[in-house]
Parts: C-alpha cells; sequence; structure tokens
C-alpha cells in the first residue's frame, strides 16, 4: 500500500520539498489540507521562494527523522532541517562586497555568483533547526498534515482585527 510506512512518507516528502519538486512533494500532502489549498495555490507560494539564490543553497539542505511517534492514525515526527545558515552567509556577503557594488542594477543571479565565488572553497554555514510533522493515516496510507485549514482562520481573523 502506497505510504503504508509515516517514516517513509515523511522522507519522500522532505526530499521533493528539499529538491524543489514541489508538485511531488503535494502528492504526500493529506487530503484535509488538499481541500483548503488545491495544488495551483501551493505551487504559486513556492514560485516566490524559487530564485537562483535560494537553489544555489537549496542542494546543501538535509534532514535527519530524529523519532516517529504512531498513536492510532496520527503520528507525530520530529525531524532536524539542516539548512545553511542565512544570517551568517549575508554577514559574509556584505563583507565580501561593498554595499556600492551591489547597487539596483544587480540581479538573483549575480549575488548567487558572488555568493559561489565566496564560498567555492570552503563549506557554507549551517544551522539545524527541529520542527515537528503531524500525519495522519488515510485510506490510502500516511499523509503528512500541515492543518492549512487552522492557518487559513488564523490569518483570516488577523485581516479582521480592527487596526490600532
Amino acid at each position: 500500500m502506497f505510504g503504508s510506512n509515516p517514516k517513509d512518507v515523511l522522507s519522500a516528502y522532505l526530499n521533493a520539498i528539499l529538491s524543489l519538486e514541489y508538485e511531488e512533494g503535494y502528492k504526500y500532502i493529506s487530503n484535509k489540507d488538499k481541500e483548503i489549498k488545491q495544488l495551483k495555490e501551493f505551487l504559486s507560494e513556492y514560485e516566490q521562494e524559487d530564485n537562483p539564490i535560494a537553489k544555489a543553497l537549496n542542494n546543501k539542505c538535509s534532514y535527519k527523522i530524529k523519532g516517529v511517534i504512531v498513536n492510532g492514525n496520527q503520528a507525530i515526527a520530529n525531524v532536524e532541517l539542516i539548512i545553511p545558515d542565512v544570517i551568517s552567509i549575508l554577514g559574509d556577503f556584505m563583507g565580501a562586497t561593498s554595499a556600492s557594488a551591489l547597487g539596483d542594477e544587480k540581479d538573483d543571479n549575480e549575488i548567487a555568483k558572488v555568493l559561489a565565488e565566496k564560498y567555492k572553497n570552503k563549506d557554507l554555514p549551517m544551522t539545524t533547526i527541529p520542527e515537528t510533522y503531524k500525519m495522519i493515516k488515510e485510506e490510502d496510507g500516511w499523509k503528512i498534515f500541515l492543518d492549512w485549514e487552522t492557518e487559513k482562520i488564523e490569518a483570516e481573523r488577523k485581516v479582521a482585527l480592527p487596526q490600532k
């Protein structure tokens, strides 16, 4: 059965997302979440992040699944995401270039080239972020439950609040 092991499903999801294969990653998301956010909307959110700098740093990302606790049709997975330390990289980048050299004319491709040159012979600074993923067992197997319904309700509530 597809998705019969929650750890395998989570690995497939993370591999897809970290490889910028968002449409593939969407396959592992729960049906309840898919009712809230269709594929097109999901992909459009990632398009905003899909730039040469993200692509240059993306192949450095990895993860470790620290454990999965299954309780009936639900599971909780603890994961460590190992990603480039963007704050350190930006500090190094600003040190490698002067603000005047950047100007408004520089595009993401040029910035990516400067970063590639800066780290050509050394490792990128990395940081580890703990993440918890909820999973639910559906008819066709385990799926990632991102709870987009609650996210949507909270976003609508913020919009509805009177501004001070």
